[in-house]
This record gives structure tokens, sequence and C-alpha cells, in this order.
């Protein structure tokens, strides 16, 4: 729960607005807002849905207040390693502009150090919005907040994870109770897993194909009277038949959610630890966790290492298929249609011409 305008002070300690299964986490306002009274935004964390919170900026300016949280719940779906949570007030007096880009500007820093984790901004913006500075976030109310003006948002860069409902003020509040209601469906319950063939490259397996391109004598395959794109196609089928032949496949699974770093050992580490828990065996999940963590941060430095490798060796084609693989770009852009491509050529040429009637010289 987010609230704004607390109106809290260091006059009013945490006891006296605690609630009983939450833990409270505030940021009053100070002398550097340049106001005397008012203002105070307040976070509260219910214990039962996450213990795992760090404060990462408290700011009180004249343009802006601002307090952001990252959380790491009990359950949290594979694909987000975090969340982050961010309130705001924007006082109505203020430079809006400014108080956009300071909120953009933290929440750009955030997502540069939590790229898998969503990213929420809620408060009382009144005339201020993030539309302009943050064009990859989405906001999730359109419902009046106060009389029939819709001030209060929620803005976040998973599309369509919540929708909002309106309910009566608390106490003497002016503002509505905005109630944000999940509709985010996990990768894994959206799309469906894929299987793939991949080659096992075992030491015997690569041992056979290393003897059977020995054997060969390649002097069979240079006739005179083959082109060199022949002859490069004839040298690559023959490779891909001593591969078939000596190197064994297997059908693996592939979920939507996996991340591209995860291997079999880590697989197994986490089996074992699921069993130590089902087994309250707790010495043995502490040790099966930090062995966890260590195969993590190994397996995410070969990746690393490996994405860098083909850089350097100029296979920018598999690089940059990485890259898109890591930063959620696999999925192509639709081609948009068009029922009336006459209508659609003009309004090409009005668009692409609409300067022509201005003079730019001076």
């Amino acid at each position: 729960m987010a609230f704004c305008e607390t109106w809290l002070d260091s006059t009013r300690p945490d006891d006296d607005i605690i609630l009983d299964g939450f833990t409270v986490y505030r940021s009053d306002r100070t002398k550097e807002s340049g106001k005397t009274r008012g203002g105070g935004l307040c976070i509260y964390i219910n214990n039962r849905w996450c213990s795992n919170v760090k404060i990462h900026t408290t700011l009180c300016s004249p343009n802006l207040e601002l307090l952001t949280l990252s959380v790491r719940p009990f359950f949290l779906p594979r694909e987000f390693s975090n969340i982050v949570l961010c309130c705001v007030y924007v006082p109505p007096s203020e430079d809006a502009l400014a108080a956009a880009d300071t909120i953009a500007s933290y929440m750009q820093s955030m997502l540069l150090r939590y790229p898998d984790a969503p990213v929420f901004v809620m408060g009382d913006f009144n005339s201020c919005t993030l539309d302009t500075v943050l064009p990859s976030f989405h906001q999730y109310v359109h419902v009046p907040t106060r009389n029939n003006k819709t001030i209060d948002l929620c803005y976040g860069n998973i599309p369509s994870a919540y929708s909002a409902r309106a309910h009566p003020p608390l106490g003497r509040a002016d503002h509505n109770v905005i109630n944000i209601i999940p509709a985010y469906r996990q990768l894994l319950k959206r799309v469906k897993p894929t299987k793939v063939n991949v080659r096992q490259w075992t030491q015997d397996a690569t041992m056979q194909l290393q003897g059977s391109l020995a054997c060969t004598d390649w002097g069979v395959f240079a006739p005179d009277s083959v082109n060199l794109n022949e002859h490069a196609s004839i040298i690559t089928d023959y490779i891909t038949f001593c591969m078939d032949s000596t190197i064994p496949m297997k059908t693996v699974t592939v979920y939507p959610n996996s991340k591209p770093w995860i291997t079999s050992d880590i697989k197994n580490t986490l089996k074992n630890k699921q069993i130590a828990y089902r087994s309250k065996d707790i010495h043995t999940m502490k040790n099966a966790h930090r062995q966890l963590q260590t195969e993590i941060s190994q397996a995410k430095q070969r990746y690393r290492e490996k994405v860098e490798n083909e850089f350097s060796c100029m296979n920018t084609k598999q690089a940059f298929a990485h890259l898109k693989k890591m930063s959620g770009r696999l999925d192509r852009l639709s081609v948009p249609s068009t029922t009336d491509p006459l209508k659609f050529a003009s309004d090409l040429n009005l668009f692409y011409n609409r300067f022509d009637s201005h003079d730019f010289f001076y």
C-alpha cells in the first residue's frame, strides 16, 4: 500500500502508524522541500508477501518527493529478478517537467541495475506525466481519482500488468483509494515450451569426429570443373554428414522463462535444494543454496565471456542474436497492413512532405 501526503514528521514515530502484519517504509517531508507542512510518502509491505526489502532512494525537493524500494517476494515468476516500487508526490504548483525528468533519471538507473525487474511508479502526479520521458512505460489508472480528474497514476514497464478500480476516500481525504488488480499472466502460461534438437558434444563423440575428418581424403572434393561456391557447399555437406554420423542428438524442452545461462548443473543443484527443503534438512539446504549461488554466478560469467568472444571474433550475427535473447527482443514486429492502399500512400505523401511549405534556410 502506497500513500502520499501523509503529513508525517519526526515527531510521529513508526509505532503510531504501524499496521499488524505490515512493515512501514516512509519518507517524511524535510526542509529541503521549502514547505513547512504537508507532504510525506509511505509504503506498507505485507510481511506474508515479502520480507526482503531494500530502500534505494529517498528524495525531498521543491519539485518532487520520491521513495524507491526493491522487493523480493516469496513467490515471483521466474522471468523477474525482483520488483522495484517507487512512490512519488509532485506538488501542483511546481515544475512538472523537472519532476518528470528526475523521476525518469532514477527509474533508468534502476532499470540498469535490475534489467529483469518490473518497475512501478505510483503516486499523486497532479499535472506531471511520464509519457514522454519514459515512453516504454504504461499507465494503468484510467478512472477518476479526485473529482473528475485522473491525477493519481501508476506507471510500469510491463504492458497490461494491472487494472485499476476506484473506491471511496479514506477519512477526510479528497482523493479516491485506487485498487490495483493484477492482470499479468506468467510467461510460462502465455507461451508454450518448444522442443529443439541439440548435439551432445561428449569427449568420445568429439574424438570420433576428429578421427573421421582425419581419415578423409580431401583431394577428391576439389575437381577442376567445380566453382568455389559448389566446392564450399560440398565440403559443408560432408562435414555435416560426419557430424550426424558421430555426434549423437537429443531433444530438449526449452521453456520461455528460462535464462540463456541456465545449465544442467544449475538445475540439478536446484532440485537438490528443493529436496532438502521438503525433508526439512536445514544444513543441506543452506549448502545447496550457497552452491547454487556460486554456479549461477559462474554461469553468468561464462555466458558473458561467450558473447564478448563472439564480438571479438567478428561473429556479429550470433552476438546480436544473444543480445536480442537477453533483452527479450526475439519476436519480430508485425508489419502493419492496410485495406486501402491509395489512402495509405496519400498519408505517407502527406507525412513526408509536411515541411515543403516552410523555408528552413532562415
